[in-house]
C-alpha cells in the first residue's frame, strides 16, 4: 500500500456510506479515521463531547526506533480490519436495537 492516505479515506467512505443512516438512529454518527499505521471509528453517543464507542487496529509499524521511525511494515489487511469493523458495528446496533424494543416494550 502506497498511498495510505487515500486507501484509509476510502475503507471511511465505505463505512459511513454502509452505516451511518442506521448510526443515527443511536447515535450522533460514525467517524473514521487513520494514520500511517493505524485506522479506526468512533460512534458519538452525545453531543459533541461526550461518551463514544469505537474500535482501533494497527495494519503497519515502523521499523525502526522504538517503531516510531523508519519504512513502514504492513502487518495487516485493511480488508480484514474493515470486515472487522462491520462486525463491530452490526453488533452495538443489534445491541442498540435490543435495548431499544425493550425499552418500548415497557
Amino acid at each position: 500500500m502506497v498511498d495510505w492516505k487515500t486507501a484509509i479515506r476510502q475503507l471511511g467512505e465505505r463505512l459511513e456510506r454502509d452505516y451511518m443512516e442506521r448510526v443515527h438512529r443511536f447515535a450522533r454518527g460514525i467517524d473514521v479515521w487513520g494514520n500511517s499505521t493505524s485506522v479506526g471509528y468512533d460512534i458519538a453517543l452525545g453531543g459533541r463531547v461526550g461518551p463514544m464507542v469505537g474500535g482501533m487496529a494497527r495494519y503497519a509499524r515502523r521499523a525502526g526506533f522504538l517503531g516510531m521511525f523508519g519504512r513502514r511494515i504492513r502487518i495487516r489487511d485493511l480488508g480484514d480490519i474493515e470486515g472487522q469493523f462491520r462486525r463491530e458495528i452490526d453488533q452495538w446496533l443489534a445491541d442498540q436495537e435490543r435495548k431499544h424494543r425493550a425499552s418500548a416494550s415497557s
